[in-house]
């Protein structure tokens, strides 16, 4: 049997000292990735609400917190977006069915009710997305209680990015609630 040639001619060694090339740790994910991450693991926020990542469009749009819809005169048009935390629909006598979604904003949370005209505009989506955006009319329900009767409804995550679309093509973005609802 023949010895193998000790350096054959183009043969690389196999054994390289290249560590210092290579890049320590991962790179730190941004807030949206960390907050998703948070939400997989532990089923709750750590770093930030959900929504804090879209405040830019969502303060550009008027958004109200939940936490100042007390100081909303009844019968005013309100906006307001957050993470579904519950929906309803319960049996109604008139057959007709109404939804109850409620939506968690990270100052408080709001009540929104959907009746017929409203689910129709807003359509399968009303069942199919976790973040919201609702425009609709305030309601007094007592002393401490204000809920939205819903006129529209809007997936956030697609309103975002058709959004970041028009401010990078030069148009800045939504420019109030009916270029919103064009973007969207």
């Amino acid at each position: 049997r023949a010895a193998r040639p000790q350096d054959p001619a183009g043969q690389l060694p196999l054994f390289v000292d290249d560590r210092d090339l290579i890049p320590r740790g991962s790179p730190d994910p941004d807030g949206r990735a960390r907050v998703a991450a948070e939400l997989d693991i532990l089923q709750m926020e750590v770093t930030e609400h959900v929504l804090e990542s879209y405040r830019p469009m969502l303060d550009e749009l008027g958004v109200i917190p939940a936490s100042q819809l007390l100081e909303v005169r009844s019968g005013s048009e309100v906006v307001v977006a957050g993470i579904r935390i519950a929906t309803q629909t319960p049996p109604m006598r008139s057959g007709k069915r109404v939804v109850f979604i409620s939506l968690d904003d990270g100052s408080g949370c709001s009540d929104s009710t959907f009746f017929d005209e409203a689910q129709q505009k807003a359509g399968p989506m009303l069942f199919g997305t976790r973040l919201l955006v609702i425009r609709g009319r305030t309601r007094r329900t007592g002393e401490r209680g204000v809920s939205i009767q819903a006129e529209e409804a809007w997936d956030l995550k697609e309103m975002w990015a058709r959004w970041q679309d028009a401010r990078r093509q030069g148009d800045g973005g939504a420019d109030g609630m009916d270029d919103a609802a064009q973007v969207a």
